[in-house]
């Protein structure tokens, strides 16, 4: 068996669609040809230099058609694959259960796709050792990663089974690695060594503080439901109000927590509710934040750094020694889906 990543595009639009139709998707929405039907690999480039004539490379088109056939064909029923979350703390880990299938009546970017078995939609990255997670940085949208055993060590560690640490490894195509979603991904990790339990609170504070909030940090330990309150002016009695809670632990929070907020926010007196979950939130969840759209608003551990990353400039010299970064830019790769 076969151990695959499949990403669900460029910003995770693909994610929601793959997960709650138990599916992996290739994307390539201009693409709407059956791949089934296109026979072998020269067909398949074929087909993609017709659909793009004029606009992709050729060395391009290779490769797409390269990882499109490997979607179609390469993958086997049983094989591993992994769906990197974008910019969450975690991996969505499912095994392949399905030939490939063509849908022309799908959403844009779901018309190719194999049906899969997850086993874990919330998988935290910092389980597995650093060279796999680098092995899966590669812009590709359709890959084997290299590193070492990836397949038995994944599996070992979907079980709870410490896995030996590998040797430094590289994506399939080092030239074509994702430095964006590495850097993200070293981000994620000193915050999950550095702030969790209180010390999330902490950097949840420290975002609200840059955006001219005066706060109120309960202290660790119980907080009677509450773990920040906000508002705005010099004693922060101005609106808008608000109650935060913060959770650090390494799966989504359901449906009933998030519930709890609004009872929060009245007997506080808040105007609204910010409920950060650093491992996100169950599908029934997000359901639950939008009956209270007025009210509540959900963060993941993807628009808390992005939160942070945004008010980074803005944060207290102190904290930003704690937590040193600094912008990187990098040229942007071609060889990825359109």
């Amino acid at each position: 068996m076969t151990l695959w990543v499949v990403r669900a595009g460029k910003q995770g639009e693909r994610e929601a669609i793959a997960i709650e139709n138990n599916c992996v998707l290739a994307g390539w929405v201009e693409f709407s040809k059956d791949l089934s039907s296109l026979g072998d690999l020269q067909a398949l480039r074929n087909a993609l230099s017709e659909t793009y004539a004029g606009e992709i490379k050729s060395n391009v088109i290779s490769n797409w058609a390269g990882q499109l056939d490997a979607f179609r064909s390469a993958m086997k029923i049983g094989d591993i694959v992994v769906m990197p979350r974008k910019g969450q703390p975690f991996l969505s880990i499912g095994e392949i259960a399905g030939n490939y299938e063509f849908d022309l009546s799908a959403p844009p970017g779901a018309m190719h796709r194999r049906k899969v078995r997850w086993l874990d939609l919330s998988f935290p990255r910092n389980s597995l050792d650093q060279d796999i997670l680098y092995s899966f940085g590669s812009l590709l949208t359709v890959f084997r990663p290299r590193a070492p055993q990836v397949e038995d060590r994944v599996r070992g560690a979907l079980k709870g089974k410490t896995a030996q640490v590998g040797p430094e490894s590289q994506a399939e195509d080092p030239s074509i690695v994702d430095l964006e979603s590495l850097g993200r991904d070293q981000i994620v990790e000193v915050i999950s060594r550095r702030y969790m339990g209180h010390g999330l609170a902490v950097l949840v504070d420290e975002i609200l503080i840059a955006d001219g909030f005066s706060t109120r940090r309960s202290p660790p330990g119980a907080d009677g439901g509450v773990d920040i309150l906000a508002g705005k002016g010099a004693l922060g009695l101005e609106a808008p109000t608000i109650a935060v809670q913060v959770k650090s632990g390494s799966r989504p929070t359901d449906a009933a927590t998030v519930r709890e907020l609004q009872g929060v926010i009245s007997r506080f007196g808040a105007d609204y509710g910010l409920f950060v979950s650093w491992a996100g939130y169950t599908p029934a969840a997000e359901r639950e934040a939008v009956r209270d759209f007025y009210k509540v608003r959900l963060w993941s551990g993807k628009e808390l750094i992005d939160a942070l990353l945004d008010r980074y400039d803005r944060l207290s010299p102190a904290f930003r020694a704690e937590l040193p970064l600094k912008q990187v830019w990098a040229v942007v790769s071609d060889q990825q889906e359109e």
